[in-house]
């Protein structure tokens, strides 16, 4: 998952909501961050191993041209990103703009929580509302050119968007076949517990 379904699948409240998006920047072990951020951070990471082993996220995946096969994972992470904010009204009745503004909000609040190279991307990612553009093909083709330069060898990712405009239909029903069903599965799983 991408950021936008993580804050989705983390619940209402905001602080864990951001704990869990750190869950993106932590690497290492959990018990070396500070104590508010390990719970949010342990839901990422089960989030994203109940991911993994998902049968539709691995046909999505094939969804990805061959030449991108390195980027598949990143690549479809996105993808359900854009169908989440497209089809967001189905799955939260908070709106994407309120719901992403709360997000904001609590993320700036928190700068004692802001490692790494996170400063920077915190400040990108609020003021330009990455996490709104998601819904549309433009806001899309921007995402995948940025994350195409944030390495030498992450440049195929701006044909991303190739992937996605080919494969519109496929990705789109293989998304609400599948996303539902994530969210089954971790009804086990509450965010917080």
């Amino acid at each position: 998952m991408n950021f936008l379904a993580h804050l989705h699948l983390a619940g209402p409240d905001p602080a864990f909501q951001v704990a869990n998006f750190l869950g993106d920047f932590g690497k290492g072990r959990i018990e070396s961050f500070p104590e508010p951020l390990q719970s949010g951070m342990r839901y990422h990471r089960l989030v994203d191993h109940l991911v993994d082993r998902h049968p539709v996220l691995s046909r999505c995946r094939s969804l990805v041209h061959p030449s991108r096969a390195r980027w598949a994972g990143v690549i479809s992470d996105l993808i359900w990103d854009h169908f989440l904010a497209k089809h967001w009204t189905e799955f939260s009745a908070v709106g994407l703009e309120t719901f992403t503004r709360r997000f904001y909000r609590e993320l700036k609040s928190r700068p004692e929580w802001h490692f790494g190279r996170l400063p920077t991307i915190v400040d990108s990612l609020c003021q330009e509302r990455w996490l709104e553009h998601y819904a549309t093909l433009h806001g899309m083709r921007r995402t995948f050119n940025g994350m195409s330069y944030r390495s030498k060898r992450s440049g195929p990712l701006k044909f991303g968007i190739l992937d996605l405009t080919e494969h519109y239909c496929a990705w789109e029903a293989r998304f609400l076949h599948g996303y539902p069903q994530l969210l089954d599965s971790l009804k086990s799983h509450p965010p917080g517990k």
